[in-house]
């Protein structure tokens, strides 16, 4: 017997792999089109990942005592040698999690704003509706992280109808 065959406008049931080299579909990838590689550079270029690349290397580099990566704290590349550093040292996995954890608690506090998260734990956290918090967090890493984590944004995405008042201001009926 012949085996049934899907509808050609049917989405694949598994897709694209990217260890078979299959190309990705994700849209948030930055592909370089000539190489068919992600292209990362726009986001390495931004002030933003700039400050946080050399930020967190500083914190790794205080965790091993020494920076012996010769690369600008701008780049990427240079600030995985600290992170490999940092992973690479004696002691157990714990130990890790907890110099992990004291780089990433070090961010803010380093940047001169380790004020906001108790500011928003007792003042707005206890006053704000949930939603806020969660869409705070998004905003949070999709503007500080992207070095780190690539392109993103947040799949909770609710469509909020806009009173007929704004939308006379040019406003779409619904906003995301």
């Amino acid at each position: 017997p012949q085996a049934a065959q899907a509808a050609p406008d049917a989405p694949k049931a598994c897709g694209p792999k990217a260890w078979r080299g299959d190309a990705l579909t994700h849209g948030s990838l930055p592909i370089d089109a000539s190489t068919g590689m992600p292209d990362y550079s726009r986001i390495d270029a931004s002030p933003i990942s700039m400050v946080l690349i050399a930020t967190i290397r500083k914190l790794l580099v205080r965790e091993v005592g020494v920076d012996r990566d010769p690369r600008p704290w701008t780049e990427f590349d240079g600030f995985m040698s600290s992170v490999r550093e940092v992973n690479d040292m004696r002691g157990s996995a714990r130990d890790v999690q907890v110099r992990a954890k004291r780089v990433f608690m070090g961010i803010l506090p380093e940047l001169g704003i380790g004020w906001v998260i108790p500011l928003w734990r007792k003042f707005i956290q206890p006053n704000a509706p949930q939603w806020l918090s969660n869409y705070a967090f998004v905003l949070v890493f999709v503007t500080l992280f992207p070095w780190l984590m690539g392109p993103m944004e947040g799949i909770d995405h609710v469509e909020v109808p806009v009173p007929d008042s704004l939308r006379k201001l040019g406003l779409p009926g619904t906003l995301r």
